[in-house]
């Protein structure tokens, strides 16, 4: 799933200064993640600690998603995203493995 906001978030981060080095690349990534990705129109985003946070859990209830990967768990408290599971990478690999 992938919502307007997520995308254009994503081309206005690679944009900084300090990604040029692989601005191409992560352009490319950008649009065949646009391309492939289910688009969904988040609504009714959480009050979350980092507000910025709040459409990845609006984009992953709309488009029904039962996990979210994150690498900033502390953002996502369980009770203000469910019914979406949050998990970090790490804990998410783990989860696989068993």
């Amino acid at each position: 799933m992938v919502s307007t906001a997520i995308l254009d978030e994503y081309r206005e981060v690679v944009g900084r200064p300090k990604h040029a080095a692989y601005r191409n690349e992560a352009l490319t990534f950008i649009a065949e993640l646009e391309e492939v990705g289910i688009l969904v129109d988040p609504d009714d985003p959480p009050s979350l600690p980092d507000c910025d946070d709040a459409v990845y859990v609006a984009t992953a209830r709309a488009g029904e998603a039962e996990i979210l990967i994150t690498g900033n768990v502390r953002h996502f408290p369980l009770d203000l995203c469910l019914p979406v599971t949050i998990f970090s990478p790490r804990d998410f690999f783990e989860r696989l493995m068993t």
